[in-house]
């Protein structure tokens, strides 16, 4: 039987890609809008509401950067962000606050848009095998499509619009920071100054820190420490106490239930009473994540720095966001579409490159990943489903597999040993990253 041409297993991945993304939409949004047990169709409340539309946003960036403008501190409400969001909110307090999180809601669509197209295009460039031609078009747009409409009909999305939450501005910045870091290696100050704004928003991004690291050693912790401590003293020393009180409050809310996925939430709704927390198998859940990611950090740590190291190591962190911190809520679900995708597109390029079955094998789990994260609570009546600590989990650790196995990333032309492409592959990873 005649194997197929690459470009067969190209048009094949993006076919199941799509196929898998038509399905996840029609058992997540049509499926499950009908009640069997009723004999009728019904439109399930897939999102807890607040009022007013936008609670996130107008509590957490409008109000405090109000209370800004108007002279007061933007802590006189209960506030446990820092300072640098109330500075973010401040134009949009020249608007209504209707007009504001319109435009909120065109912004929140056009981050998630370009986290997407930067993943791909990144892993697209990083994955492509030595040799190659860099015909990147016939994978990037169509994957693009495919995985903006995912995002865009997936429950966390749907949740963050309708929370008006930040998350995904956040994600951005880091990729941008990644983009820097693979693309134009000598821009360390703004790579500093993107990652701390990014911090500023959203504490959980810090643990790419280890990322310039990586890449810049030494030479990146005298920038990031004046340029967060500059950001923390952006409205002067007097909110700092209100800040770091906020910060605690939000750090020791123990808000477990269905919708927060960290593994503390994870262990004490849904293991409970089989575990607790306090026991050692709880504390060991609680412990993996980061032990996941440790190993993998090591493993990338032994080798050249890549562009393709550079992105699984930032996959491997995005999950571990999620899971450690003490809040979690679904409607950061949205910043999982960056690894999915990264890994997604490495996966299509192998199997395009020669057919790997590990890496069809991590494509298709990937899919299931994706069904399983974009579903809402509320249609699921399995709590293992139905919280996504599992899933996310799954991720981190299909994530570790594709940096230890090499039938999934790794490239296929010009690697056998003594090969004459051996020098070829060397100096186009050196261009990928210094270019």
């Amino acid at each position: 039987m005649q194997k197929l041409s690459s470009e067969a297993r190209l048009r094949t991945s993006i076919f199941v890609i799509g196929f898998g993304v038509l399905a996840i939409f029609f058992l997540n949004n049509v499926l499950g809008s009908i009640n069997f047990s009723a004999n009728e169709w019904t439109f399930p409340h897939l999102l807890p509401t607040q009022q007013p539309p936008g609670s996130d946003f107008y509590w957490g960036i409008y109000v405090p950067a109000e209370l800004l403008r108007s002279g007061r501190s933007p802590y006189a409400l209960f506030n446990c962000y820092p300072p640098l969001v109330s500075v973010f909110g401040l134009p949009y307090t020249f608007l209504s606050m209707r007009v504001a999180y319109t435009i909120h809601l065109v912004l929140l669509f056009a981050a998630n848009v370009a986290v997407l197209r930067l993943s791909i295009d990144l892993a697209a460039r990083a994955f492509r095998p030595v040799g190659a031609p860099a015909s990147r078009v016939g994978i990037t747009t169509p994957l693009l499509m495919l995985m903006t409409f995912a995002q865009f009909t997936s429950y966390g999305f749907l949740f963050s619009l309708e929370r008006g939450n930040s998350d995904i501005f956040a994600m951005l910045l880091s990729v941008v920071v990644l983009w820097l870091v693979i693309r134009r290696p000598r821009t360390l100050f703004t790579q500093v100054v993107l990652l701390s704004i990014a911090v500023h928003l959203k504490v959980y991004p810090g643990i790419l820190f280890i990322l310039l690291f990586r890449r810049h050693r030494w030479r990146c912790l005298l920038p990031a420490l004046l340029c967060n401590v500059g950001l923390s003293l952006i409205l002067g020393w007097k909110p700092i106490p209100e800040v770091l009180a906020g910060i605690k409050s939000a750090s020791t809310f123990e808000g477990y239930m269905v919708l927060n996925h960290s593994v503390n939430s994870f262990v004490a709704t849904v293991l409970n009473p089989t575990w607790d927390i306090s026991r050692r198998g709880g504390l060991l859940l609680v412990a993996l994540p980061a032990m996941v990611w440790t190993v993998g950090v090591l493993v990338l740590w032994r080798r050249p720095f890549s562009a393709k190291n550079a992105l699984l190591m930032f996959a491997l962190s995005v999950p571990v966001m999620h899971l450690v911190t003490n809040i979690s809520f679904d409607y950061k679900l949205v910043i999982t579409a960056a690894p999915i995708a990264m890994l997604l597109c490495a996966c299509v390029v192998r199997f395009a490159a020669d057919g790997s079955k590990a890496a069809a094998l991590t494509g298709c789990t990937l899919l299931v990943l994706m069904g399983v994260i974009s579903r809402s609570y509320t249609v699921t009546p399995f709590p293992w489903v139905a919280n996504k600590c599992p899933a996310i989990l799954l991720l981190e650790l299909l994530v570790l597999a594709a940096i230890v196995v090499p039938g999934v990333t790794s490239p296929v032309l010009g690697t056998r040993r003594n090969s004459p492409a051996r020098p070829r592959e060397a100096s186009l990873q050196s261009s990928s990253v210094l270019s």
